[in-house]
C-alpha cells in the first residue's frame, strides 16, 4: 500500500502571488496516465528505461520472498511525444519485466487511489488516508483545495481503536506547506515531506526547509526537519531548481506476512533511495537495469 495519494500531477503551481511551474516537474504521477504517443519513431519499453533522459514517473517498494520488489514507471519525452514504461524486478534490476507505462497498466498492479470518508474533525477538507507502520494507529491528512498540490493543514489520529484525535499544524515562518506524502513510523511519529511552500518562487532562494520533516513524538501538530543520511547523497540541485529540493514523493509498504520489517522510500527525478530501519537511513537501490 502507499501514502503518496495523488503525487503531484504534470505540473506543480506553486500557489505564491500567482502560479509558476515546479521545473523538477515529474511527466506523471500516479491518478495522470502517461501519455504514449503512438509514433514511428516510439523507442522500445526497454529503450524509454534505460534512457537517461527518461524521469520517474512514480514508483513503489515492498518486501517479496527473496528482497525487495520495485516497480517502477518511467517517462520519457522525445520530440514533442511522451512514452511511458513500467519496470518490475525483485533482484535488484539484474532481471527485469517491462509493461506499457500507461495509467491501466500501473494500475493492474497498484491500487487505485480513492477519496476516503472523512474522519471525525476533517469535514469540508480534501481528505488522503495514511500508511501507518505502527500497529493500531490509523491516521488521515487533510487540507483546503490546493489546486495540484496538497497543503499539510490538519492530520487525525485513531489508536488502537480510541476516538480521533485532531491536529491543526501551524505555519513555518508564516508560509503554508504542501505535502508529497506522509507515513506513520513505527514508533509513532508521522513523517512528511514537505516539497512546496507557499513562499516558493523560481530562482530564488526560501530558508524554509524543503523536504522530509518529522512530529515531536506523538505530537503531529509540531515538526522539525528531517536529515536522515542518504547513501550515496542527494543530488545537488542547479540554481534554476531552487528553492524546491530533489525529493519528489514518500512511500511506505508492509511486509503482510511479517517475515521481514516495513520498508520506507523516497524518490527524485531518476533515484530510488529505501529505508528498512525506520527513516533512519537511506540507500540507493536500482529503479531500472544497468546499462553500459
Amino acid at each position: 500500500m502507499k501514502t503518496t495519494a495523488g503525487l503531484a500531477a504534470a505540473a506543480l503551481a506553486l500557489l505564491a502571488g500567482g502560479c509558476s511551474d515546479d521545473p523538477r516537474e515529474p511527466a506523471a504521477r500516479s491518478g495522470a496516465p502517461a501519455v504514449v504517443a503512438t509514433t514511428s519513431d516510439r523507442p522500445t519499453l526497454e529503450q524509454v528505461v534505460a534512457d537517461p533522459g527518461a524521469t520517474l514517473s512514480d514508483v513503489t517498494v515492498r518486501p517479496g520472498p527473496d528482497g525487495l520488489v520495485v516497480h517502477a514507471w518511467w517517462v520519457l519525452r522525445r520530440h514533442g511525444h511522451t512514452f511511458g514504461a513500467i519496470v518490475t524486478s525483485d533482484d535488484r534490476m539484474e532481471t527485469a519485466s517491462y509493461a506499457p507505462g500507461t495509467y491501466r497498466a500501473w494500475s493492474a498492479h497498484e491500487p487505485r487511489v480513492t477519496r476516503p470518508s472523512p474522519a471525525p474533525g476533517m469535514g469540508g477538507l480534501l481528505t488522503s488516508d495514511i500508511l501507518s507502520l505502527q500497529d493500531g494507529t490509523r491516521a488521515q491528512q487533510g487540507g483546503h483545495d490546493g489546486a495540484t498540490l496538497a497543503p499539510f493543514e490538519r492530520l487525525v489520529r485513531s489508536v488502537g481503536g480510541g476516538p480521533w484525535e485532531r491536529f491543526d499544524v501551524p505555519m513555518t515562518h508564516g508560509q503554508q506547506a504542501y505535502t508529497g506524502g506522509q507515513v506513520v513510523l513505527p514508533d509513532g511519529r508521522l513523517l512528511a515531506l514537505l516539497d512546496a511552500w507557499s513562499g516558493d518562487r523560481r530562482e530564488r532562494e526560501n530558508p524554509v526547509w524543503h523536504g522530509l520533516w518529522i512530529s515531536a513524538g506523538d505530537d503531529w501538530a509540531s515538526y522539525r526537519p528531517w536529515r536522515p543520511a542518504f547513501t550515496p547523497a542527494l543530488p545537488a540541485l542547479p540554481a534554476p531548481q531552487r528553492p524546491w529540493g530533489p525529493l519528489l514523493a514518500l512511500g511506505a509498504s508492509l511486509d503482510r506476512r511479517q517475515t521481514t520489517g516495513p520498508v520506507v522510500w523516497v524518490s527524485t527525478l531518476d533515484r530510488l533511495y529505501v529505508s528498512t530501519d525506520g527513516a533512519q537511513t537511506f540507500r540507493e537501490v536500482a529503479a531500472r537495469p544497468a546499462t553500459g
